[in-house]
């Protein structure tokens, strides 16, 4: 899909096997990467109250271009692969809900566009947020104080820096930072609630 505005709001659920969407506006009320299925988001917008990564399924962000989430959820639990030097730009209360796999091999940032509700990673106990490659730093951008972290699951930086800047970051009882890299909180407010284990790195 590159350019235009494809609306398909009034369907429901959309069930997707294999798309590539590089430009334009996708709006939509749900859509479903199918088991086995791959969306790859390179560009443009998606508007939606619902785009859901099942667990056999993969979402591939990737290129140089910004990537922005209008509004809704991105409900993974499958497989995200974030690559390349594009970052998403969230805004209107939008939100990443992670029980799979969220993976950045790059370091590009998260941004949020100052319009509405505060965007939200929401990493629950059986996801995973890991930087894997790239030696700089990914960022959840300072701009606006705009994302937001809860961590109930896995942060594991193997390379480079994971930086969370102003804005609100809760490491919430049973979760875990590991790896070799590093993971910075600057400005904001850091709240600490129960136990979160420190591993090797």
């Amino acid at each position: 899909i590159s350019g235009g505005t494809p609306n398909a709001s009034y369907l429901g659920t959309i069930l997707i096997y294999g798309v590539d969407f590089s430009s334009g506006t996708l709006w939509f009320d749900k859509l479903k990467i199918a088991d086995g299925g791959a969306f790859d988001w390179s560009g443009g917008t998606l508007q939606a109250n619902e785009c859901r990564v099942v667990p056999s399924a993969s979402l591939k962000i990737s290129g140089a271009a910004e990537k922005y989430l209008a509004y809704g959820v991105i409900t993974n639990a499958g497989t995200v692969t974030w690559s390349g030097t594009g970052g998403i730009t969230g805004g209107n209360g939008a939100q990443i809900d992670n029980t799979g796999l969220w993976e950045a091999t790059g370091d590009a940032p998260l941004y949020y566009n100052n319009s509405g509700n505060y965007v939200v990673f929401n990493n629950h106990p059986a996801g995973i947020l890991r930087k894997r490659t790239g030696t700089g730093t990914t960022h959840f951008h300072p701009n606006y104080n705009g994302w937001q972290l809860n961590n109930y699951g896995l942060i594991d930086v193997q390379s480079g820096v994971l930086l969370f800047e102003q804005g609100s970051k809760n490491l919430n009882d049973g979760g875990c930072v590991t790896g070799t890299g590093r993971v910075r909180s600057v400005g904001g407010t850091l709240t600490l609630t129960g136990t979160t284990t420190l591993g090797a790195g």
